[in-house]
C-alpha cells in the first residue's frame, strides 16, 4: 500500500507512530456482534444505502476522521470519540462519487482494505491476508465505537465476500441492486468527471479487467458491471442464504423505512434501535449518455440468461 499525497506520508508517518498504543487496543479476538458488509457494482447506490443505515441504525461505521488512522484504526475512533462526542452525522444523501464531506461522513477506508488484499492488475485476490488480526482490528473498532460495525468498500469487500464469511462467522452481506442501464450511465459520466476522460477505468476492476482493456468503453462498462454481478453471485452462492440479502436501489429511495428494517432484521437489530425517520435526498436516475452504450449494456447484461435466471426469483427487496 502506497500513499498518494504529500499528506498521506506525513498520516502514514503518524500511524507508524502510534502502532504501539494501537496494539493495547486490541484485547478482543473477534467482534461480539455481527459485522455488516455493503456490497454491489460501482454506482449502484452503496453509499447512499451506508448514509441512509447510518441514520435508521445504531451501528458503527468508519468515518473520514477514522480513515486517516488506516493502520490505526481504534486510535482513530477513540481520537473521534474524544474530539467529537455528541456529535452526529447530518445525512443529507450528498456524496462525490462515493466520497462524502465533513468528520463524520462515511468513507470506504481504502488503504486500510489493501492491507488484507495486497491488489495487483486486478482487484480481485486469490484469499486475503492475516485474517485473525483483521478480526482484532474490527473488534477494537467495535468496542471502542461501542456499536455493531457496518463497512463498504466495493473492492474489497463485493469481490472477497466468501472470505470475509470464513474470517468472520458473524459477518452479514447486503446487497444493492441498481437497474444496469442506470449504472452504466453513471459510470460513463465517472469516467470523465472523475477520471479526466471516458477512455479511462473507473473504480473496480474485475477479475475479467486484464481482458477488457481493447473492449470498446461501451463494452468495456458493460462487461465492468455484467462481470462484478456474477462474480458477487458466486461468492454469495457459497454463503448460507441467512447471512445475506438482496435490496433494491428504486425501493430504497421509495421507502427507506423498509430497506432499513431488512438490514436491521439482518443485523439482529430490532425495530427500536431505529432513529426516527428523517427526510433523506433522493437521488435521480441517470442521464442518457450515448444510445451505442444503453444498447450496449442491454446486448451483454439485460439479455444475458445466466444473469436473468440469478435474479429471476430474488424479491426486490429481500431474499426471503
Amino acid at each position: 500500500m502506497e500513499p498518494l499525497y504529500a499528506n498521506d506520508f506525513q498520516l502514514l508517518a503518524l500511524n507508524n507512530s502510534l502502532s504501539d498504543f494501537n496494539q493495547q487496543l486490541l484485547t478482543k479476538q473477534m467482534p461480539e456482534s455481527n459485522v455488516l458488509f455493503l456490497i454491489g457494482v460501482p454506482r449502484s447506490g452503496t453509499t447512499f444505502l451506508t448514509q441512509l443505515l447510518i441514520d435508521k441504525l445504531d451501528i458503527g461505521y468508519i468515518s473520514n476522521t477514522i480513515a486517516r488512522f488506516w493502520k490505526v484504526p481504534a486510535v482513530g475512533a477513540l481520537l473521534q470519540n474524544t474530539l467529537l462526542d455528541g456529535k452526529n452525522y447530518q445525512i443529507d444523501g450528498k456524496s462525490k462519487f462515493g466520497a462524502t464531506s465533513g468528520p463524520l461522513g462515511p468513507h470506504e477506508f481504502g488503504f486500510f482494505w489493501q492491507r488484507w488484499f495486497p491488489y495487483g492488475k486486478t482487484h480481485f485476490v486469490t484469499t486475503g491476508q492475516n485474517g485473525k488480526q483483521l478480526c482484532r482490528e474490527v473488534a477494537a473498532l467495535e468496542s471502542t465505537l461501542g456499536k455493531p460495525m457496518m463497512f463498504k468498500n466495493l473492492a474489497a469487500c463485493s469481490l472477497h465476500a466468501y472470505w470475509l464469511s470464513e474470517v468472520f462467522p458473524s459477518a452479514r452481506f447486503l446487497l444493492i441492486r441498481r437497474n444496469p442501464i442506470d449504472v452504466a450511465r453513471s459510470i460513463y459520466k465517472a469516467r470523465i468527471v472523475r477520471e479526466g476522460g471516458v477512455e479511462h477505468w473507473f473504480s473496480v476492476k474485475p477479475p475479467s479487467y486484464l481482458e477488457l482493456r481493447d473492449l470498446s468503453v461501451e463494452e468495456q462498462i458493460a462487461r465492468q458491471i455484467l462481470d462484478i454481478e456474477l462474480h458477487i453471485s458466486q461468492q454469495l452462492s457459497r454463503i448460507d442464504s441467512s447471512r445475506w440479502r438482496v435490496v433494491d436501489y428504486d425501493r430504497m429511495i421509495t421507502n427507506p423505512n423498509e430497506v432499513a428494517r431488512v438490514a436491521g432484521s439482518l443485523m439482529n437489530m430490532g425495530a427500536e434501535n431505529m432513529s426516527p425517520v428523517k427526510n433523506i435526498l433522493a437521488l435521480s436516475s441517470s442521464e442518457k449518455v450515448s444510445d451505442i452504450l444503453d444498447d450496449m449494456v442491454t446486448k451483454i447484461v439485460l439479455d444475458n440468461e445466466y444473469w436473468k435466471q440469478l435474479y429471476s426469483e430474488v424479491d426486490n427487496v429481500s431474499r426471503d
